[in-house]
């Protein structure tokens, strides 16, 4: 299969078409309880398609915490675009497997086109006994097509 980068997503998707490109954030904030499962939907803006590109998460778990005594999250996340219907992955992967952190974001190794439009439902689910209040931010851009490109446009 071959790998596509942001660049060669948006010259094949996009090519002869006048588009404008916004990097973009969409955070999403979880309020979990003890052992519970959280599902909550981003929408994405319905003029623009979204891209992928890095990913990285938040924690409060209520204690003091440096770089050097963040603990792993124990928290699993499924991510599905309801526009296709299809799911990220064959099950929910650990949150440290796929978001790094602000400072270093975990970069997808294939950037992630979502149609606008869609919505990614995202599902979390904590399997102990600690109540964070966790955060993920997909990162990337925002393609506007404001129509044909060419030398009358």
């Amino acid at each position: 299969m071959e790998q596509l980068g942001i660049d060669n997503i948006i010259a094949q998707r996009y090519a002869a078409m006048n588009i404008e490109i916004k990097t973009m954030f969409y955070p999403l904030t979880f309020d979990f309880s003890i052992n519970s499962t959280l599902n909550d939907v981003i929408n994405i803006k319905a003029n623009y398609d979204f891209i992928i590109v890095s990913t990285a998460y938040w924690q409060d778990d209520a204690s003091a915490q440096t770089d050097a005594t963040r603990e792993l999250s124990d928290v699993t996340v499924q991510i599905t675009d309801t526009n296709s219907g299809e799911d990220f992955f064959s099950e929910p992967v650990y949150v440290n497997s796929l978001f790094g952190t602000g400072q270093f974001p975990y970069i997808w190794p294939q950037p992630r086109l979502v149609l606008g439009t869609s919505s990614l439902k995202i599902v979390a689910q904590i399997f102990d006994s600690s109540t964070p209040k966790m955060q993920l931010a997909f990162q990337g851009v925002h393609i506007l097509n404001r129509g044909p490109s060419g030398p009358n446009q």
